[in-house]
């Protein structure tokens, strides 16, 4: 009878560490909170790293569930992950918006020097047209202005689906940079855009995590599972120079979840085609750096390249004002430019 209790007692025991962690090698004394979005009924998930846990030294169960980007080879990428990773990370505030950014629309296609261009009236940037579980990479936030004394908004985010006809959902994070007639504001935000989205398909604001220009950001959305019509998505954002990340998860039922891995992107994008003046250190461009894209579930991550036939350029083009308003150049190691041409 002892010898049954005590096996008892070890089973249980070994049972609620497997069903609070679903990670082998997860302590089960972690902290899980639901975060209600401001203004809304709406929520997310955060898994709370413990007290003076060091995710340099973390597992890769631990690195998983607490939102943490998985542990590179070769020593350059070690040691931008190790500065990455040492970031303080702040439990995220939320409060939901007015913007939405939509998916790619789609105003021509040409296949220039064996590349797909597509013209765009809201996105610049790079498309990867192909199965995607994840999106990743590093961008400067540029700062804002509209000459002609009107709201304009330039977005920086990464993010999957949505980049083509059959690609219903969209899941991306990134930083805003808004400027109006008296202030600009510049913040980092979320979103899900599709069927049964959070907040109605709307942006949603980190508010409790400040941004400003010229900082470098590196931001990461994966899709952790797909079980039927629920797809759970895990996003990571870092601001490396004010040395803060945050993370965490949102499981949305989408019905038709056709696509929703279908693309992942590198966007430089305008919100209710306006165009404010884009500038990063003096120049009018968006840099986006160590680009990468994730083919299969928890799997390895592909570098952005020229060379890859399955990635496609997009060109904005404003239809309105007949010309083009922001242009990638050249992919380098994962690298690239967007320049912005013209403004309102």
């Amino acid at each position: 009878m002892k010898y049954s209790r005590k096996l008892f007692s070890l089973v249980l025991s070994v049972g609620l560490i497997l069903n609070i962690t679903g990670n082998i090698g997860v302590k089960a004394n972690n902290v899980d909170e639901i975060v209600t979005i401001k203004g809304s009924n709406d929520f997310v998930k955060v898994h709370i790293p413990p007290k003076n846990w060091d995710p340099i030294h973390a597992s890769k169960a631990e690195l998983n569930y607490y939102g943490y980007p998985s542990r590179p080879e070769g020593d350059k990428e070690i040691s931008n992950w190790n500065k990455m990773v040492s970031a303080t990370w702040v439990k995220p505030e939320f409060a939901i918006s007015d913007i939405k950014h939509k998916p790619h629309d789609t105003k021509k296609s040409d296949d220039i020097n064996n590349m797909v261009h597509a013209s765009s009236s809201n996105w610049a940037g790079f498309i990867h047209t192909g199965t995607s579980y994840g999106s990743g990479g590093h961008w400067l936030v540029p700062s804002v202005s509209t000459p002609t004394l009107q709201r304009g908004y330039s977005s920086q985010w990464v993010g999957i689906g949505g980049g083509n006809s059959t690609s219903k959902t969209l899941a991306q994070i990134g930083t805003s940079a808004q400027s109006g007639l008296v202030s600009n504001s510049y913040y980092p935000w979320f979103e899900i855009y599709g069927s049964n989205a959070i907040n109605n398909g709307y942006e949603v604001k980190i508010t409790n995590f400040s941004v400003s220009p010229g900082d470098k950001m590196y931001g990461v959305v994966q899709i952790q599972s797909i079980a039927n019509s629920n797809v759970t998505f895990w996003f990571y954002l870092v601001d490396e120079t004010k040395g803060t990340s945050t993370s965490f998860s949102k499981i949305v039922s989408i019905t038709d979840n056709v696509g929703v891995n279908q693309t992942a992107e590198w966007i430089s994008e305008n919100v209710d085609y306006l165009y404010p003046k884009t500038v990063t250190n003096g120049s009018s461009v968006v840099s986006f750096l160590q680009c990468k894209y994730e083919r299969g579930l928890n799997s390895d991550w592909t570098t952005l390249s020229d060379s890859d036939s399955s990635i496609s350029e997009c060109d904005m083009y404003s239809s309105s004002n007949s010309r083009y308003m922001a242009l990638p150049g050249n992919i380098s190691s994962g690298n690239f430019d967007i320049s912005w041409m013209n403004y309102n």
